[in-house]
């Protein structure tokens, strides 16, 4: 792993060769190319916060960033921030998961052989492709899809928009009746 330690952000010593003491999981931005996670690391004067980040998974820098904190959960707390402040710079906005009774209707931005990331409504929803039923071929970046949780985890998969695109009307809302 290719360390790099910004001196001019670090208040504390710290060894750039040393392994961090605590490293937390990626989080990847919606487009699916930039991985970041935090990582913490003991100093002589405190645990030192920081991130590594890296591009379509390679091995990417470990900057720290910030004064020492006496604790590892302050450093932890403080090295979350320093990720969401990453992604926010590479205007990624958080993803949300799915709720069970709720229903999904957008554009897939991104897609993995793990999950998809599609555009709802101003946010980002990450659904699980091992969670989802119906036709795979409908999953690419830029399809309008439907994605229903009726009442487990499994997201039941249909195309959206060509039947309201055709009729004017979406399901479910027929046009009243004379009388």
């Amino acid at each position: 792993m290719a360390n790099q330690h910004n001196a001019s952000a670090v208040s504390a010593s710290v060894d750039a060769s040393s392994k961090p003491t605590w490293t937390g999981g990626w989080e990847v931005s919606t487009d699916g190319r930039y991985e970041v996670r935090p990582v913490a690391r003991q100093s002589t004067e405190g645990f030192i916060a920081g991130y590594e980040s890296s591009w379509r998974g390679g091995e990417g820098p470990v900057v720290y960033a910030g004064p020492p904190h006496a604790s590892l959960p302050e450093a932890q707390k403080a090295a979350e921030s320093h990720i969401y402040e990453r992604l926010r710079e590479h205007d990624t906005p958080l993803q949300h998961y799915p709720e069970v009774g709720k229903t999904y209707r957008g554009t897939v931005i991104s897609i993995t052989d793990a999950d998809l990331v599609m555009a709802v409504e101003g946010q980002h929803i990450r659904h699980e492709r091992r969670e989802l039923s119906g036709p795979q071929g409908l999953l690419s970046p830029g399809a309008k899809v439907e994605i229903r949780y009726p009442a487990n985890r499994v997201g039941i998969l249909r195309e959206w928009g060509a039947m309201e695109m055709r009729t004017g009307t979406s399901k479910g809302r027929e046009p009243k009746g004379f009388g």
